[in-house]
């Protein structure tokens, strides 16, 4: 009888245990959720702008070139929303 009151203790011990691990790691899991979930949403959103990109090249002249459009972009729109 000794021993099946042991087991038992034993038993609730590790079951009170586990609970209290899982009682941690739900806030961290929702917490992942979220930012799993936004992250896929802002995939979701840059991978088409992505792919409309012209592909850089290696060549340092057509790099500078790619650099120097995407910075006349960039102007471009800062211009339209500033002035």
């Amino acid at each position: 009888m000794e021993q099946l009151k042991q087991q038992s203790d034993t038993v609730a011990k590790l079951g009170t245990d586990r609970l209290v691990q899982l009682e941690q790691a739900l806030p961290m899991s929702r917490t992942f959720k979220d930012a799993h979930q936004d992250l896929v949403k802002w995939f979701q959103e840059v991978e088409p702008i992505i792919a409309e990109l012209a592909v850089m090249s290696i060549n340092q002249d057509t790099v500078k070139k790619q650099q120097d459009k995407i910075k006349v972009r960039g102007f471009s729109a800062y211009q339209m929303f500033c002035c």
